[in-house]
């Protein structure tokens, strides 16, 4: 408040946070970190890149921010990056990530192509937006980082033939922008770009250094199971294309319309050579489907797994520091990285998010003869749980069982168990089997509000299309709890990846998951105002591995693969990806 004598003539109201962030790029022995603390405490970064909301951002509304940070929460999510090539977001976004605990990494508004520096009134305009984005910026609890652009400095590596805007580029990023920062914000952790290396052209894309986007998976046709072999400092971009709900096609499509060829869904993939891409991947793990439906399911299982195991992976190495995938939401109705669609319909890896980025959480490891169980805990306080391991066939005999008590200090990670393989058997004798691992929490009072009550994870002995999924006699009953929809489900045999459709507006409390031997599971959902229980009951389909019908031999998967790979334009970027990034 500023007065004059006792009279207030002017007064502002902000509300800042009382905390310290910092950014580790200390030498150590993998490289250099890349590890952002609060508090003095590490914190490993879990979360997806933020992009506009809608190609006519004048449609977003305070409400629709808001539902996407409390999904982003409630997901497990600790940071956005709100992406250069969007722009900067409203006041009411910072607000909520303020409030709910949502680590933001700003980039700049640059990215992906070359920007005139060297011009003397564009430089000038710059810095005045660099004034306006510091100043307003600078006070909030939520920011963690600035980051100067978003892939200009890996692109200048091909301007052979525009030098003076590789120079400009190394100018204003390592020079000219950290010292306009610095008159407006001297606190807030600065990074040239993203992906950053050592010092310009220096190390970019390393795993040793800085952050990376890794695209070999998707763009550069590697196998799904590629991340494993990379062990970045932090991976701040990397993802998976896969097809948005039906229930979202059937907003811009006519059911003549599903099909991956027409004209109208060919309108909506704006990826060169999407849908083949998706074809591919799902040809990997899966057979191609017969139906367009199954097409949309599959897209989003590989979306999951690629993501999944990727961070699941980056969280069990002592390396790696953060994990934000391509993308979180999505600008309009279509195909892409995202897990909500546009109409925030939840893909599978939506839900899946809330088991891999859970505070208290595990991964399953596969190593050459056996398997390594490994729990995480982001919690500052050490957390007790209980680990339930079996192996079990897909017709329920039990071949192996015991429980497991764990501790794990806060903000660490620790190898529960190893086991190997052949003492269950052998894989070829386990194909017809599963890896069952199941984390309980036992002092639930000391872990955030996202975590789960369990966490569970499986692991199959071979590729979904090379083993025998058992048929199976599925029943879902559903009752109404207040303005909730309870489903339970039930099986005789395993189910893999069982996923539950309805025509109500909310997400269901869990899907996409696996279902054990005559196990019951019970999932919810919000109803929609006014929804009466009889349409509940005829108002949802479900989906399951084995209940997809293939279009054709398996010999024609493999050779739609090969013959997709050889391509000129998808060969040249595997060649590219496998032997130069």
């Amino acid at each position: 408040t500023l007065l004059s004598g006792d009279c207030a003539i002017s007064s502002s109201k902000k509300q800042v946070g009382l905390r310290t962030i910092a950014l580790d790029r200390s030498h150590d022995k993998y490289g250099s970190n890349f590890c952002f603390y609060v508090n003095g405490k590490r914190v490993f970064a879990k979360g997806a890149n933020w992009i506009p909301t809608d190609s006519y951002p004048a449609r977003t509304t305070e409400k629709d921010i808001e539902e996407y940070v409390k999904i982003a929460r409630d997901s497990g999510f600790n940071m956005l990056r709100v992406w250069g090539g969007g722009g900067y977001e409203s006041e009411y976004f910072y607000d909520l990530c303020d409030r709910y605990g949502i680590l933001v990494w700003q980039d700049f508004a640059f990215a992906c192509q070359a920007y005139p520096f060297f011009d003397d009134e564009f430089l000038q305009n710059v810095k005045e937006e660099v004034n306006h984005v510091a100043n307003r910026l600078a006070d909030r609890a939520c920011l963690a980082l600035l980051c100067g652009n978003n892939e200009i400095e890996a692109m200048t590596a091909g301007w052979a033939l525009r030098r003076k805007f590789v120079k400009w580029t190394k100018t204003f990023f390592y020079d000219i922008l950290p010292v306009e920062l610095k008159k407006y914000d001297d606190v807030t952790p600065y990074i040239e770009g993203s992906p950053v290396g050592t010092k310009f052209l220096k190390n970019v894309g390393s795993d040793n250094v800085g952050d990376v986007h890794l695209w070999a998976v998707w763009h550069g046709f590697q196998p799904l199971a590629y991340y494993k072999t990379r062990n970045p400092r932090f991976c701040s971009e990397f993802g998976f294309e896969s097809m948005p709900d039906l229930k979202t096609i059937a907003k811009f499509a006519s059911e003549a319309d599903f099909d991956l060829s027409s004209e109208v869904f060919s309108s909506h993939q704006k990826c060169r050579g999407g849908n083949e891409k998706m074809k591919f991947y799902i040809a990997e793990r899966y057979r191609l489907p017969k139906r367009f439906e199954d097409y949309v399911y599959l897209s989003q299982l590989c979306q999951a797994l690629c993501v999944g195991e990727a961070t699941e992976h980056w969280r069990a190495t002592e390396r790696c520091n953060g994990s934000l995938y391509w993308q979180f939401n999505d600008c309009w109705p279509t195909c892409s990285w995202s897990g909500l669609d546009y109409y925030k319909n939840y893909k599978a890896v939506q839900y899946e998010a809330k088991k891999f980025f859970a505070p208290f959480s595990l991964a399953i490891e596969k190593e050459k003869n056996g398997v390594k169980a490994v729990v995480f805990n982001d919690n500052i306080a050490m957390q007790k749980g209980v680990l339930d391991v079996k192996v079990e066939t897909f017709d329920g005999k039990e071949l192996f069982s015991e429980q497991i008590p764990v501790e794990v200090e806060g903000c660490s990670t620790c190898v529960a168990k190893q086991y190997d393989v052949r003492k269950f058997g052998g894989k070829k004798a386990l194909k017809n089997a599963v890896f069952v691992a199941t984390l309980t929490c036992e002092n639930p009072q000391n872990v955030a509000e996202c975590q789960p009550e369990t966490v569970r994870k499986t692991m199959l002995f071979g590729k979904e299309k090379n083993l025998k999924l058992p048929k199976a006699n599925v029943t879902v009953d559903v009752h109404r709890e207040g303005n909730k929809a309870i489903y339970t489900i039930k099986s005789d045999v395993f189910v893999r990846k069982f996923a539950l459709f309805t025509k109500q507006n909310s997400p269901l409390s869990d899907n996409y998951f696996d279902v054990l031997p005559n196990e019951t599971v019970r999932i919810s959902q919000t109803m929609d105002e006014g929804c009466a229980l009889e349409v509940l009951k005829n108002d949802f389909e479900f989906k399951h591995v084995a209940a997809i019908e293939p279009k054709s031999r398996k010999f024609a998967d493999s050779f739609f693969r090969f013959k997709t790979l050889l391509s000129t334009w998808n060969l040249l970027n595997y060649v590219w990806y496998k032997f130069f990034m």
